[in-house]
């Protein structure tokens, strides 16, 4: 029998209701039917046939939360969601948990949420596919020359970012070839002007108004370099957080190595991505502690610079060619987005 579900994207529609609603809309499960509603006052008069009722709160925009008047409106429909029946998710997809307990940005909220969901895996993987499927047969990929070694790029400011950025420069000759930034330091360090993207104007990011340009790729930085450094925006172990950083190296075809979470290649792995792991050695992704995890992964690039990228390129073409293709297979998103819907309805039904 057909169960019928209500959710209601966000519940003060601070703008990422769009993004919310589009995945949820990938979600297919067996017997259940999605009705999704993007704002407060659109909600259906009668709620009778909906066996489950859901209201997401978005915390991205926690700066709402000093303005009286919204907090006012918020509890004044929160109170009435409850009186209906619904049941709240805390949601902040774009960042890590990690992340968003350290920053503070969850504050104290005048209900209960019976649970929370954050990135993880895949959200970045709907969001890139969606930002990127209609453009993948029109990507100029060219591996086959070569001016730098590594391509690696660093925005914001992370501890582990000045870490790994600290030791390679102090104690290695790793970025004497490179393309590399530091976007932001006190002094921003920034990629050559013809390798940065043509839409950041004067090739500066600004930092406080950056919708949409982490997403975007430009293919020249790809094509010129032999190797993806990627940091990603944590290290710790208790999660696996995947921005757009690992899966634009994924779209463009290019050999990458990670520091970020214990184990971020295995997980990888599990959701049918090929790494390089017979080519050369990915050990780092085995090592728990991070600052161990960043000397094996300092002592592999190493390694990968005195390499024949020519002949890397050719041992790994089937690799990069599978995790292109798995990427752009609409059935994993589906896979995906059903899989972390169908947890809210379970546990849902716990409650």
């Amino acid at each position: 029998m057909e169960e019928h579900n209500l959710i209601l994207t966000d519940i003060m529609k601070t703008g990422h209701h769009y993004f919310y609603g589009n995945y949820i809309r990938y979600a297919s499960i067996e017997n259940q039917n999605f009705d999704i509603v993007d704002d407060y006052y659109k909600l259906p008069t009668n709620l009778s046939k909906y066996q489950r009722k859901i209201a997401l709160i978005c915390t991205i925009f926690t700066g709402y939360m000093d303005n009286p008047e919204f907090v006012t409106d918020m509890n004044r429909r929160l109170e009435k969601l409850k009186s209906l029946g619904f049941k709240f998710i805390l949601v902040s997809p774009w960042e890590s948990r990690a992340n968003v307990q350290a920053n503070n940005i969850i504050k104290t909220y005048k209900f209960k949420c019976y649970t929370d969901w954050y990135c993880e895996h895949d959200w970045f993987w709907f969001y890139m596919y969606e930002r990127h499927l209609q453009k993948k047969d029109y990507f100029h990929i060219d591996h086959t020359k070569k001016k730098y070694d590594f391509l690696y790029l660093n925005k914001l400011p992370r501890e582990h970012r000045r870490r790994l950025f600290l030791k390679i420069k102090d104690t290695t000759d790793l970025l004497d070839n490179s393309l590399y930034s530091f976007i932001g330091e006190k002094t921003p360090i920034r990629l050559p002007r013809e390798y940065e993207a043509p839409w950041v104007e004067g090739g500066i990011y600004n930092l406080e108004n950056i919708n949409g340009q982490d997403q975007n790729i430009f293919e020249k930085p790809y094509n010129d370099s032999k190797y993806s450094l990627i940091t990603e925006s944590n290290v710790n172990n208790n999660e696996t957080f995947i921005t757009e950083k690992i899966w634009k190296a994924i779209i463009m075809q290019h050999i990458f190595v990670i520091y970020g979470n214990y184990k971020t290649l295995e997980i990888l792995r599990q959701q049918g991505f090929k790494t390089f792991n017979d080519v050369f050695d990915e050990g780092y992704d085995n090592e728990p502690d991070a600052d161990v995890r960043m000397w094996k992964l300092v002592e592999l690039c190493k390694k990968l610079k005195s390499t024949d990228y020519k002949k890397l390129y050719e041992q790994t073409k089937e690799i990069r060619e599978h995790n292109f293709n798995h990427f752009f297979n609409k059935n994993n998103i589906i896979r995906n987005c059903s899989n972390t819907v169908n947890i809210w309805l379970d546990l849902y039904d716990q409650i």
